[in-house]
């Protein structure tokens, strides 16, 4: 199953239902896979936890460090091009903070080395 694991500061309930929402609807659009087969797990930490350019961040100036992790199979280079656009606006827009764009990395195993609810993805694909 295709999923996202992001390495964020500590969110608020609210703003994690936001971002969910708004990841899950750039997935869909840009992954050619039904929003049942995305998965997304959110690896929270506090202020002190990350670095950025060499500073320890503060939680007031400067910004954290912010990983994304696409397991998916293999996407063309236009689709990864959407969905980095498409996830870095979500998180910004929803967040409020511009500068806080996250570092976006694909992995991608192919659709028959991934199942879930006993079928490969490759039969789950729309």
């Amino acid at each position: 199953m295709p999923c996202l694991e992001i390495s964020i500061p500590k969110l608020s309930p609210d703003q994690k239902e936001k971002l969910v929402g708004r990841l899950t609807s750039d997935f869909e659009q840009y992954a050619n896979y039904d929003v049942e087969a995305f998965g997304i797990r959110f690896y929270e930490y506090d202020v002190s936890e990350s670095a950025n350019a060499g500073k320890l961040w503060d939680g007031k100036t400067g910004k954290p460090y912010i990983h994304f992790k696409m397991l998916i199979p293999a996407r063309t280079k236009s689709e990864k091009s959407k969905m980095i656009r498409a996830f870095t606006k979500s998180l910004t827009e929803t967040l409020g903070n511009p500068d806080w764009a996250p570092v976006i990395y694909f992995i991608e195993p192919d659709d028959d080395s991934i199942g879930f609810g006993g079928k490969s993805l490759a039969e789950h694909k729309r």
